[in-house]
């Protein structure tokens, strides 16, 4: 503590005595530099190697050298922005081991100074048993006995039930394993009660109950709703306590939280499932074979997926795992098993692409990835995925024939094929374009590629906000995009374009479209004659003296009237509209003696197509 300029008395205070003397929490304060200014026993202890106090060095020194780096950045991100980026660390101790620790931190200030505070708690030991359940899945129960063993021995939580006062004393570990704060006041044995899971509490108290007659230690698990709202799992254990008289006076029990060990069960539990699952409905097999020195190959698991690649089920192919080579073709047997002797030399992975015969005489294209091992007595143990890419192969022959077909395609289509790509910045470009554009444009493929502008200049002034606004409505829904728009080509001729495309967002954030531009400008020409002729043809029907209409007799025999000219409101007095939807009103406007004469004209006309 010889550090000037530190006023330690302050910073004392504001650690407070509870973390200066805990033995449950290691204690450390560093200045903006990074130098230790303040711990207690606990963060040495904490810290494997320490041995003597380390005020004044600097925070790296207390880890392995690799760490420097990493420490100073998490020191350096703390003081700019007042918290740690994480909260659980795995450090490499000066020792050379890993251990782990849950650091919580903050700043304050003192003699005008920042400081900032570290709470670590050791969690090494909880590490090792969950990296110890994961790799010992099989043997849960026996872990987790063992795990149960060390929580009793560690006593964490430790309460104490006087049933001669009802008085019910809580440590403060066990408080804050149910959401208590300081401030709460402590509670009885029916507010403990309250705290456990409704679907629980019957078997707690039948628990609890033999331990007061004194017939049992107390041995259960439960779940609480803590004060914060949390669903925790508890281990507790308990065991009574007797006077003079063979009474019991005393319950002395102890909790500890086994919400991680309990989730790490469901975990490890819907993991085998999970495995199942995949193997079993994987679109190929999972294998695992040990390969002794000698050459004797020995199948340890083959998943079911085999009977659909090779017709061969896994039972025989445990009985004889000559079956799996049989089926694989004889042109690639040496490869594979070159590639698996240098793979097993240096212990690294490959993959290999190969061809097998399925047993009804069917070829699967496959591609194995293959991971080795050291076994027992020199073996190696492979294990292997192999997956059936027929339909892809299949699929990239069809790819491969349909860009020749496209590559001589584009070039026919009457209009342009191309893509064109909206980058995050609002940049755009052609990565694609057919020849097509110099048909349309009158401008140099090349040319557009490279100055995408060249083309926007080409567009019609009218209408470059209704091509823009379409682009990025498309780009915004990722719908697919239409416009129809106008351009005005080198030889100053107005052209129309049907701009049709489908975007596809990339993972820089890009969108592309892969587009099809259609000169349609013949089209709308078309269209445009067609409404002045709809146009001439109305004035002339309106102002025609008599009726023009369209009649029509279906092959069942029924009739109807499909144009009506006004012709028939200023002679026959009747709405064009109740005439075309109701025919009967028109036949009853004729005379009945003509009616008989009509009708055989019209079958006559309609038998020999005459007038």
């Amino acid at each position: 503590m010889s550090n000037t300029g530190i006023d330690y008395g302050t910073i004392e205070s504001v650690v407070g005595d509870f973390l200066l003397h805990s033995t449950h929490f290691g204690c450390l304060v560093v200045d903006s530099s990074g130098r230790i200014v303040l711990t207690n026993r606990t963060f040495l202890s904490i810290f494997p190697s320490l041995s003597k106090d380390q005020t004044g060095n600097p925070l790296h020194k207390v880890v392995h050298e690799q760490e420097k780096e990493r420490v100073e950045g998490a020191v350096d991100y703390l003081f700019r922005n007042g918290k740690l980026a994480q909260s659980e660390w795995r450090l490499l101790s000066l020792a050379g081991d890993y251990f782990y620790v849950d650091i919580e931190a903050s700043l304050f200030e003192s003699g005008g100074q920042k400081y900032a505070l570290g709470i670590f708690i050791d969690r090494t030991k909880q590490k090792r048993l969950e990296a110890d359940l994961e790799e010992q899945s099989k043997s849960l129960k026996t872990v987790n006995d063992q795990y149960e063993l060390a929580i009793k021995t560690a006593k964490l939580g430790i309460w104490v039930y006087d049933i001669n006062s009802a008085e019910l004393r809580w440590n403060e570990e066990i408080r804050t394993m149910y959401g208590l704060s300081k401030e709460d006041s402590g509670i009885d044995l029916d507010e403990w009660r309250q705290f456990i899971h409704p679907e629980d509490l019957e078997s707690t108290d039948r628990e609890l109950a033999k331990a007061y007659a004194g017939d049992t230690v107390f041995n259960v698990r439960f779940r609480i709703n803590t004060k914060d709202g949390r669903v925790r799992h508890i281990s507790a254990s308990a065991a009574p306590s007797f006077n003079e008289a063979g009474e019991v006076v005393k319950i002395h029990g102890v909790n500890y939280d086994i919400t991680d060990l309990v989730e790490a069960e469901i975990e490890v539990s819907e993991r085998e499932q999970l495995l199942r699952n995949i193997t079993n409905q994987f679109p190929g097999f999972v294998v695992r074979v040990e390969i002794y020195a000698d050459g004797t190959e020995h199948l340890l698991y083959i998943s079911e997926g085999v009977r659909d690649i090779y017709g061969i089920a896994p039972k025989d192919a445990h009985n004889n795992f000559s079956l799996l080579w049989d089926r694989v073709c004889a042109e690639d047997i040496e490869c594979i098993k070159k590639e698996m002797e240098e793979s097993a030399e240096k212990l690294t992975s490959f993959s290999n692409e190969f061809c097998a015969i399925h047993l009804n005489g069917e070829r699967k294209y496959l591609r194995g990835f293959n991971t080795p091992q050291q076994g027992n007595n020199g073996s190696v143990i492979w294990d292997t995925i192999v997956l059936d890419i027929t339909e892809q192969k299949v699929k990239d022959k069809a790819i491969y024939e349909s860009q020749r077909m496209l590559d001589r395609l584009t070039n026919e289509v009457p209009g342009m094929v191309y893509i064109y790509e909206l980058l995050p910045d609002g940049s755009d470009r052609f990565e694609f374009l057919s020849e097509g554009i110099e048909r349309l444009f009158g401008v140099n493929k090349q040319d557009a590629l490279s100055d995408i502008s060249i083309i926007w200049d080409r567009i019609h002034p009218e209408d470059v906000e209704l091509l823009n606004n379409s682009i990025q409505e498309s780009a915004k829904n990722l719908t697919s995009w239409n416009c129809s728009y106008r351009i005005i080509d080198s030889s100053n001729d107005i052209k129309h374009i049907q701009g049709t495309g489908t975007p596809t967002k990339q993972a820089d954030g890009a969108i592309k479209w892969y587009s099809l531009g259609l000169d349609i400008t013949d089209q709308i020409k078309q269209q445009e004659k067609l409404f002045e002729s709809k146009k001439h043809l109305s004035v002339i029907s309106d102002n025609f003296p008599g009726v023009i209409y369209t009649y029509v007799q279906h092959p069942d025999g029924s009739d109807e009237i499909t144009y009506l000219s006004k012709g028939i409101e200023n002679i026959h007095g009747i709405q064009i509209k109740e005439a075309l939807t109701n025919i009967d009103s028109v036949w009853q406007l004729m005379h009945p003696d003509d009616v008989e004469s009509f009708t055989s004209s019209i079958q006559e006309s309609s038998k020999n197509y005459t007038p």
